[in-house]
């Protein structure tokens, strides 16, 4: 409950607090000196935050809300805002003010949604040259057709249910979907043998994390929380993996798709070995919790399995 209670407080944009303490701190220098109009230009400030980070919709809220909020103190302190003005001239100079303050906050407030629509189409092409990619990487093998996807989405509710935060979410399922990449590197005739590997085979095999990790790592960007990830996605628990990392030394997100992995490829008919059941699989993982697997993440995928393909 208290981390569930945590993650709400941690999703809470920080620009619509900084927002809000900026419009109290306006409020408040307002009623230090009413005799000056000029005062009333600090409440540009969380509008032009409002429309720049927030939008359209709660950059007018937080101007109309300014707006309100001074006609009503205006009308409690006749004096306010005065500085030698008469009346009609004050109530003028504050109509044209908040005119000017909504009319920001609409400006700016519609370059933020052109940059959200633009940002949204940049986003879906980036997912479907993802997808494109993992069909790619499971073209490899016969055996995997669609592996990289169901990883990915098992991986994904996984995290969810850890309370994992958006951007650690999506950089596990983007480091699931290419967790595989690096077989690309690897024969055919290796990923395909039906029967034991010889030492070098199994050396090749074994290169594939770090051959995956290099290939995502020369692409940087938005992806490079997934190199680690994909890097370390076959060590164990107990550390007796590639790397020999072991327990928390291993990054969360390798640990959830080392878990996410190993359901799917027990779930899922190989030339070496029948498709288990979902039960099965889930007994053999919590018989390796804690060897093998992280118990937390194998946990967490026991709550979601009845979302998991397989």
């Amino acid at each position: 409950m208290g981390l569930r209670i945590r993650t709400r407080f941690g999703d809470i944009r920080a620009e619509l607090v900084v927002v809000l303490l900026l419009f109290v701190a306006s409020g408040f220098v307002n009623t230090l000196d009413l005799q000056y109009r000029g005062y009333l230009n600090t409440f540009f400030l969380p509008v032009v935050l409002a429309g720049f980070f927030l939008g359209r919709l709660q950059a007018v809220a937080t101007a109309g809300a300014a707006v309100t909020m001074v006609v009503w103190y205006a009308i409690l302190h006749p004096t306010a805002f005065a500085a030698g003005a008469t009346p009609m001239q004050k109530w003028v100079d504050i109509g044209i003010w908040g005119c000017f303050l909504i009319l920001t906050a609409a400006a700016l407030g519609y370059l933020y949604d052109y940059r959200q629509n633009a940002h949204a189409e940049l986003t879906q092409a980036y997912n479907g040259v993802l997808q494109i990619l993992s069909k790619f990487i499971d073209t490899a093998d016969r055996y995997t057709e669609a592996h990289s996807v169901r990883v990915s989405q098992g991986a994904t509710a996984i995290a969810r249910e850890m309370r994992l935060s958006h951007s650690e979410v999506e950089d596990v399922r983007v480091a699931a979907l290419l967790h595989d990449v690096g077989k690309v590197d690897v024969s055919l005739d290796v990923l395909r043998k039906a029967g034991d590997l010889t030492a070098e085979e199994w050396d090749e095999i074994q290169k594939h994390p770090e051959d995956g990790a290099r290939m995502v790592q020369q692409v940087g960007g938005i992806m490079r929380n997934a190199v680690p990830l994909i890097l370390y996605h076959h060590e164990k628990y107990e550390g007796t993996g590639y790397y020999r990392l072991r327990g928390e030394d291993i990054p969360l997100g390798s640990r959830i798709i080392a878990v996410a992995d190993a359901f799917d490829a027990m779930t899922t008919h190989r030339s070496y070995s029948a498709a288990k059941s979902s039960d099965e699989a889930m007994g053999i993982l919590r018989k390796d919790s804690g060897s093998h697997f992280d118990p937390k993440v194998v946990e967490a995928l026991r709550k979601r399995a009845t979302e998991l393909p397989g």
